[in-house]
């Protein structure tokens, strides 16, 4: 009784109010996947089954969320998008790295031209809104970990508590999970 349960990105967007500023308007939907397809279309470096490209086109689309949640910056990606970062690999894998980060480039810059926020980049809106402006939240923050905690919510989570919010992180014991523990 007396306890709010929400999912971390209810809390990051909850963390704009306690900051006193607006939320952004967050854009989740297919859109996402359509928008990729569009550049894959443009760009013709992946090759996919024309007359069923869609497990191809949402494989690409999983690797781009993870570098999304994972932080990843478009300078970052522009220079992982060259052959000197890769010049360790051997040239059919550093050729793929190259596209695949200069896909990650094109769609994010894209994002930004259409000025969606998706839920990475709002995660680190609340990040950055939060070390500035925040007034702190009432009452204990408890949250659940598990193993699902990437990069951007580590920020957040990081700016939180850095802010004085009361918070406890319940993560179990485990060799993956202890490093984000300590």
């Amino acid at each position: 009784a007396g306890v709010s349960v929400v999912t971390l990105n209810q809390l990051a967007l909850q963390s704009f109010e306690w900051a006193g500023q607006f939320p952004p308007a967050v854009t989740e939907d297919k859109r996402y996947v359509a928008l990729l397809w569009d550049i894959l279309q443009k760009t013709g470096t992946f090759s996919y089954p024309k007359n069923d490209p869609y497990p191809t086109v949402r494989a690409l689309y999983s690797t781009i969320r993870e570098l999304r949640d994972a932080g990843i910056s478009q300078d970052e990606a522009c220079w992982l998008g060259h052959a000197e970062a890769y010049e360790n690999l051997n040239p059919r894998q550093s050729n793929r790295a190259q596209q695949i980060f200069a896909l990650y480039a094109d769609y994010i810059r894209t994002l930004a031209e259409k000025k969606w926020v998706d839920g990475p980049q709002m995660m680190i809106e609340a990040a950055v809104c939060l070390e500035k402006k925040l007034r702190a939240p009432c009452g204990p923050i408890f949250v659940w970990g598990f193993y699902d905690f990437v990069g951007v919510q580590k920020i957040f989570l990081k700016a939180l508590s850095s802010c004085g919010a009361r918070m406890t992180i319940f993560l179990p014991d485990d060799e993956f999970t202890r490093p984000l523990v300590e």
